[in-house]
């Protein structure tokens, strides 16, 4: 009895000193920037940005304060994807910016910068304050004013037919309207023009544009560059 009571009591022992060594010990100093990706352990920050467990790896952190610092995180990450199904579009949300994008881009890469102008109209007192009065505010997008009758046509109901350019405009569409700021693809630019469309439109002369795109487009920031 005596050598089966130390046993046990050696092994709680055991059990207790591990559970303290992975959730406290050696874990003092720890602090998790979520917003930033940024981790910080004594006098050394670690970027977590991509590949989190391979970055605290490189960052040379402890195994105890890698774990309890991706714990953080995967909760982090869980509670943005949990808002981001709160936040989900609604159908008329995504059809009008699908609408817009089919209209506006040949490929998913420009699809998705014209969708950040939309959001960005979005945010901005100057502009409607949802996705379809932007899409719909009196000549703001071309394609939608040259093509009405066309897109007007197409419909969320049209998403398995043959049609890959509007399957391609829905499927961006939805992307973009479920990803978080920081990952959107161009900040800050609420007016974009194409060279090839002809001649420069007159609210762009005299204006570098914030971001220019091959010779597709040519994307400016207005309201708040000036």
């Amino acid at each position: 009895m005596r050598r089966g009571g130390l046993y046990t009591i050696g092994l709680t022992f055991v059990l207790a000193f591990l559970l303290f060594a992975l959730t406290g010990c050696g874990s003092e100093g720890l602090d998790i920037d979520l917003e930033k990706e940024l981790v910080r352990y004594g006098s050394e920050t670690c970027s977590v940005a991509h590949q989190p467990r391979e970055s605290l790896k490189m960052c040379g952190f402890p195994a105890r304060v890698r774990a309890k610092a991706l714990g953080h995180l995967l909760q982090h990450k869980e509670a943005q994807l949990q808002k981001a199904r709160v936040d989900r579009p609604t159908d008329r949300e995504l059809l009008h910016m699908a609408r817009v994008m089919y209209t506006e881009a040949p490929t998913m890469r420009l699809m998705s910068y014209v969708g950040s102008v939309v959001i960005e109209r979005k945010r901005l007192e100057r502009f409607p304050d949802t996705v379809p009065r932007v899409v719909q505010q009196r000549w703001a997008f071309e394609g939608i004013t040259r093509e009405a009758q066309e897109v007007d046509t197409l419909d969320l109901s049209d998403y398995g037919e043959d049609n890959l350019k509007w399957h391609l405009s829905v499927r961006t569409a939805w992307m973009m309207l479920t990803l978080p700021e920081k990952y959107r693809p161009l900040k800050g630019v609420d007016h974009f023009w194409s060279p090839r469309s002809g001649a420069k439109p007159e609210w762009a002369k005299g204006r570098a544009p914030e971001y220019a795109v091959d010779d597709q487009f040519r994307f400016h920031s207005l309201v708040e560059g000036g």
